[in-house]
């Protein structure tokens, strides 16, 4: 296998090396050929040899465009091609078929030429058929000027992307030369008529001169057109095509002041129509040039909007014209026209002089919208330099000497003009602090030099003397395009007041984390020696009680029970106290939760005494949350609405529902409900809405939810009437938010 591919690139590089040869081969004979017939003969007679094909022919197209005429055959009598010398464009034949469209054909195979072609396929060469065709258009740099056809009446070659490629070399090649004949051929005109062209090129010499004399060369444009009239027409106008699509006139002239006035006059009160058949916006919109030998009167009527349009220009007395479009790499910029008047006429050679003018034009128009755009460029980039967010400062040569600095520059050095003097100069405190010898590092060496909140002392020159300030700093050694480093860019952000800052958030945050290590000290010390006597009361009315016996009254019992439930309800709220005090400021892992099975703990936890139940509904989440911290809030509302329903047979319901970026949670009871005016008031410490001799609470579970919600970056609210029962929502963040 290695073998066959060995052999297969082989085969491949001497293919390769056998067309590029033939390419050189032919390429030289065309450097050579000096008129179409000789360029032509050229591609023909070597159609076998770099192509394999039976027959070789090239065409040209007629002046208008309606024929294409062979110029050379080979591989065929004269008498066989006698009847296509001359073949009409709208022909179906491979060769017209190409031209017209401007796309190669490629055919391998009888069937595929005479499914296409049916005529073409019909013309046999004695017993051979016609087995495959190529048809590709020959071109100059602008325009399409005839094509080339190859036919195989014997082996087809595979019209590979190389094949195709090489095929397509050769006809460009070809394009190119006969382009060259047409500028010998034109030359050799001019030569026939050299005091005419003796005038067009002092016309030409003298239009380059004031074209390339500035960039302003809008205003050239217009000096342009007062050296075409009236020398060599009696009108002369320049348009542009605006990049908004408008046409916009650049200048017009004429011998005759009152005519350039009156051709103003009729520009403005009749502005050229983009989508006219005639005229300036039709060469504009195809890119081709008009040309009208003869006006006839027939045109002005048919370019006129109404009489009075009609009456102005037939008073300016045109006989023909030429509009030419201004051409710039691809695309039409503007067009050049030159008009004649009373016995003069343009002729051919006018038309190819106004061609000439017009690169020239259309390179000078094309300098000044680039002029205009670099311009605007540097403008634009010079303001975003001067008003950037940092200051930046180009700093030139081994002395480091300021060139270019913006404003956020000269406000973060305190400085007011800089550029022409050192940076010794102007910061000669920085001597001893390193700066100096970093810069001086980045210039030699074109090493990067970044650094954060850099400590750099300078002189605000309000007489307090160097004063420390924070700097993000960057210096990046600038390089010509050659690689030498012939400066060093400064980008600098001040952060002085951001660090000092972050510094005092960092010790406030220090010291509110010792605070709450404090706090949790202080908590856990008051819980312990706030219950021991408590546990004591207790234990000594447990005493008392078995001491007595009998002997109690049921007055003193009933003292001693209340007794008993103070002490268990002050335990209550010291641990309740614990409990918020911690609540929300430890946060555990994340993990999957399921709601449902969780709630079902919760419940079970809780008992609810029959008939008492507690419903969960369906769509119950599961997802990442802190598992017991969601326990502690469905725990508490639970247990808060089991206790404060006053009826055995509460009914509670749980449920959720999806709002996007978070889960919402609700737990409703059908209890006695609450005001809307102590809403707000429930989610307070210690706040109960009922006498704690009548329902025991320590009025702080509700505060621990709020607290443990909102601290997740969830919120809580209550929905509830008197007599309706209450529904308690919270929503709880599906991806982990940063805590309040």
């Amino acid at each position: 296998m290695l073998e066959l591919d060995l052999e297969a690139k082989v085969r491949a590089l001497e293919a390769f090396a056998r067309r590029a040869s033939l390419l050189q081969k032919i390429t030289a004979a065309l450097a050579r050929a000096a008129t179409v017939q000789q360029i032509g003969d050229v591609v023909t007679a070597h159609g076998h040899e770099l192509f394999g094909a039976t027959s070789s022919l090239v065409y040209l197209l007629d002046e208008r465009r309606q024929f294409v005429e062979l110029a050379s055959v080979a591989g065929a009598t004269s008498e066989r091609f006698e009847r296509f010398r001359r073949v009409p464009l709208d022909a179906d034949v491979p060769l017209t078929h190409a031209v017209r469209r401007g796309e190669a054909v490629w055919l391998a195979g009888h069937a595929d030429v005479a499914a296409v072609f049916p005529a073409a396929a019909a013309l046999p060469r004695g017993q051979a058929r016609l087995e495959g065709v190529v048809a590709i258009p020959l071109c100059t740099t602008t325009t399409i000027i005839g094509g080339i056809a190859f036919s195989f009446y014997g082996d087809v070659p595979t019209f590979d992307s190389v094949t195709r490629d090489f095929f397509s070399t050769v006809c460009t090649q070809c394009g190119l030369a006969i382009e060259r004949a047409f500028s010998f051929e034109a030359e050799r005109r001019a030569r026939e008529a050299l005091q005419k062209q003796q005038e067009r090129l002092a016309v030409l010499a003298q239009a380059a001169e004031r074209l390339s004399s500035t960039l302003a060369s809008r205003h050239a444009l217009a000096e342009l057109a007062k050296l075409v009239v009236p020398r060599l027409a009696d009108w002369c106008a320049i348009d542009e095509l605006a990049p908004d699509g408008s046409i916009r006139r650049l200048a017009v002239e004429h011998k005759d002041p009152q005519k350039v006035a009156l051709a103003h006059e009729l520009v403005k009160k009749y502005p050229p129509n983009p989508d006219a058949p005639h005229g300036v916006p039709r060469v504009l919109r195809t890119g081709e040039t008009e040309w009208m030998p003869e006006i006839p009167d027939e045109l002005l009527v048919a370019t006129s909007t109404d009489e009075e349009q009609l009456a102005m220009a037939r008073s300016l007395g045109l006989t023909s014209y030429a509009i030419v479009p201004l051409f710039t790499r691809g695309r039409v910029i503007g067009a050049l026209t030159l008009v004649s008047e009373g016995p003069r006429r343009l002729d051919e050679e006018d038309l190819a002089f106004a061609e000439h003018l017009a690169r020239r034009s259309a390179l000078a128009l094309d300098n000044a919208r680039l002029y205009e755009a670099a311009e605007a460029a540097r403008k634009e980039l010079h303001d975003l330099f001067m008003e950037a967010p940092a200051g930046i400062c180009i700093l030139r040569g081994e002395d480091l000497r300021f060139e270019l600095a913006n404003r956020p520059y000269l406000r973060l050095a305190s400085r007011t003009n800089v550029v022409g003097k050192t940076v010794r100069e102007v910061f000669p405190e920085l001597e001893g602090q390193g700066i100096l010898e970093i810069l001086d590092r980045v210039h030699a060496t074109g090493a990067t030099y970044v650094a954060s909140e850099l400590s750099v002392r300078l002189d605000a020159g309000d007489g307090r003397g160097p004063t420390e300030r924070l700097y993000n700093i960057v210096y990046q050694a600038i390089r010509d395009a050659h690689g030498a480093i012939g400066g060093v860019a400064v980008y600098a952000i001040e952060v002085t007041d951001q660090v000092q800052a972050r510094r005092r958030v960092e010790a406030l945050a220090a010291s509110l984390a010792e605070t709450n290590r404090e706090l949790d000290q202080f908590a856990y010390i008051t819980s312990h020696d706030l219950k021991a006597p408590l546990r004591a009361i207790g234990s000594l009315a447990e005493w008392i009680e078995e001491d007595l016996g009998p002997a109690m009254t049921d007055d003193a019992r009933e003292k001693m029970s209340l007794l008993r439930g103070r002490v268990c309800r002050m335990e209550g709220l010291i641990q309740g106290l614990l409990d918020f005090s911690r609540a929300g400021r430890s946060k555990a892992s994340r993990e999957r939760v399921d709601v449902g099975r969780l709630l079902t703990e919760v419940v079970e936890m809780l008992a609810p005494r029959p008939p008492a139940a507690v419903i969960l509904g369906e769509g119950l989440p599961t997802f990442d949350a802190e598992r017991l911290a969601l326990e502690q809030v469905f725990t508490n509302l639970i247990g808060n609405a089991l206790k404060h329903a006053g009826r055995p047979d509460v009914e509670v319901r749980v449920g959720a529902r999806d709002l996007g970026d978070t889960w919402e949670f609700f737990v409703r009871d059908d209890g006695p409900g609450i005001a809307p005016e102590f809403h707000e008031r429930v989610w307070g410490i210690f706040q109960t809405l009922e006498a704690r001799d009548k329902v025991e609470s320590t009025g702080i579970g509700l505060a621990i939810v709020k607290k443990i919600v909102e601290g997740r970056g969830g919120h809580v609210r209550i929905e509830s009437a008197l007599g309706e029962g209450a529904c308690l929502f919270f929503t709880w963040p599906k991806h982990e938010a940063t805590r309040a």
